[in-house]
């Protein structure tokens, strides 16, 4: 038996294939991300123009369920904008398009009509994935809305299309998730901890002082909750600590780009947009986590503009002192270090908190250098 796509209405009850709207507008969270700039764009689908927008969202802030299949930290949004837009069903043939073969779903049923507005998601998709020379075929299996404006702009009818389409990526199995449904739920209660204990770092004129005393007080207050942070990969790890950043800064960025592909935070002084702080972190595993640390922050992401270097070393270790010390000898070995360090943690706390300095072109950056102590054993 073939299925067609269902379509939840509220207003206006002859929305499908009304032609009484002047414009239409669909809202999509898909369960991947787009190799796409966040930016507006347009192009032509069956002679008309067709615009949409794209923004990357982070997972919690999704409208829909269907990301639950993927489970993906970060997500596209596109907000795709249309004149004169009827809704209608076209056939599997027409979604296809002449160059691509017919799709039958992963499991069940094969699907032989397809909306309209569907049809439409797929040619952004497409068109996007062909820019980036990109090989997959894709056709997301996703939950949408539809919502109609009249002449006035007056939205007078919204369309919620619930699970249209499959997943299909070209001729290959779906790819496993990145993380395991452990590994989220971990993360969510993580996130609830962190949420509810936000950093409160002491405000002075040292912007980098500032940003590394968040980094310290996630080390301090993270060793009350070694079960849980202990779990998690270090893309989680950071996804937390950058929750903290922004109660305090909201410039701070995650994997953003700095000389050399991407760092793992970026914290930007919003009062002089020249300041800057990046900083990596890594999971100890032995001395080459260090030395990949090192490579990674002094080598691959710094200019020498930087106001500050980071470096967080996560431990599951017993003795978190033994690590930090290990650690820092590999540093010293490195031809870009002084060589010289002082503690830097605030009075009474007794976490692994060092400042040092780096040789960057003519430039000395401080390097801050920390160490999470994440070890739990039960008793």
């Amino acid at each position: 038996m073939a299925l067609g796509p269902q379509v939840i209405t509220f207003g206006n009850e002859k929305f499908l294939g009304s032609s009484a709207h002047v414009s239409s507008s669909i809202d999509i969270d898909l369960p991947f991300e787009l190799p796409l700039a966040e930016d507006e764009y347009s192009f032509v689908f069956e002679s008309d123009e067709v615009r949409f927008r794209h923004e990357l969202r982070w997972r919690g802030d999704e409208r829909f369920s269907t990301l639950d299949s993927t489970r993906l930290p970060r997500f596209s949004h596109l907000t795709i904008t249309m004149s004169g837009f009827r809704e209608s069903y076209v056939s599997e043939n027409t979604l296809a398009g002449s160059a691509r073969p017919e799709f039958p779903a992963p499991d069940g049923p094969t699907l032989d009509k397809h909306l309209r507005s569907y049809a439409v998601i797929c040619a952004v998709v497409d068109k996007v994935f062909a820019a980036a020379k990109a090989s997959e075929l894709v056709r997301p299996l996703v939950s949408y809305s539809v919502t109609a404006f009249d002449a006035d702009g007056k939205p007078h009818a919204t369309s919620i299309v619930p699970h249209a389409g499959s997943v299909v990526y070209g001729v290959s199995p779906r790819p496993p998730a990145r993380f395991s449904r452990e590994q989220w739920d971990a993360y969510r209660e993580a996130a609830r901890i962190v949420k509810a204990s936000p950093a409160t770092p002491a405000t002075g004129t040292d912007f980098a002082a500032e940003v590394f005393a968040i980094v310290h007080d996630f080390c301090f207050f993270g060793r009350q909750h070694p079960e849980v942070l202990g779990k998690l990969h270090e893309e989680l790890v950071r996804d937390l600590l950058l929750l903290v950043f922004k109660t305090r800064f909201t410039t701070a960025e995650a994997e953003a780009f700095n000389y050399d592909g991407k760092t793992d935070f970026k914290v930007t002084n919003p009062r002089s947009k020249y300041e800057f702080v990046v900083g990596e972190l890594k999971w100890w595993d032995r001395t080459d986590s260090a030395e990949k640390i090192f490579h990674q922050l002094v080598r691959k992401h710094a200019t020498g503009q930087e106001a500050a270097l980071i470096s967080l070393m996560l431990c599951r270790n017993v003795d978190a002192i033994s690590m930090g010390d290990a650690a820092r000898e590999v540093f010293d070995e490195q031809p870009e270090s002084s060589r010289a360090w002082e503690h830097c943690a605030p009075p009474g706390s007794h976490e692994y908190a060092r400042r040092s300095a780096v040789t960057i072109g003519a430039r000395s950056i401080p390097l801050y250098f920390a160490v999470a102590q994440l070890h739990h054993a039960r008793m």
